[in-house]
């Protein structure tokens, strides 16, 4: 996974939001604090960029309503999860013929029986 570029203001707001969320300590609560920092600062970038993305595209302007944050900081945590999983191979996937991923549990000790 690698961390998308978005053009400068855009990335600059992403920055500054991540830096305060991180400062605030949200990043360490309960389960996200055990996921890698760096796992989460590129599905925060992914998730949250994908949205101010469109949003500025839209507007040229970045505004976030508090319900949306909320709805996009829990997607952060849900695919950090996920993606930690994928690396840890229990997760495995494959992309469908729309692009979409389709993602399973891998029965690696089944395997090995």
């Amino acid at each position: 996974m690698e961390i998308t570029q978005y053009p400068k203001s855009v990335q600059d707001w992403l920055d500054s939001v991540y830096e305060k969320l991180d400062v605030n300590g949200f990043f360490n609560e309960n389960d996200i604090g055990k996921l890698k920092q760096s796992t989460i600062k590129i599905c925060f970038m992914d998730v949250v960029g994908e949205y101010v993305l469109k949003y500025w595209l839209n507007t040229g302007d970045i505004e976030v309503p508090p319900k949306k944050m909320s709805h996009l900081l829990y997607k952060t945590v849900i695919k950090s999860g996920i993606e930690e999983l994928k690396e840890e191979d229990t997760l495995d996937y494959i992309e469908d013929e729309n692009g979409k991923e389709v993602v399973w549990v891998n029965n690696k000790d089944d395997e090995n029986k």
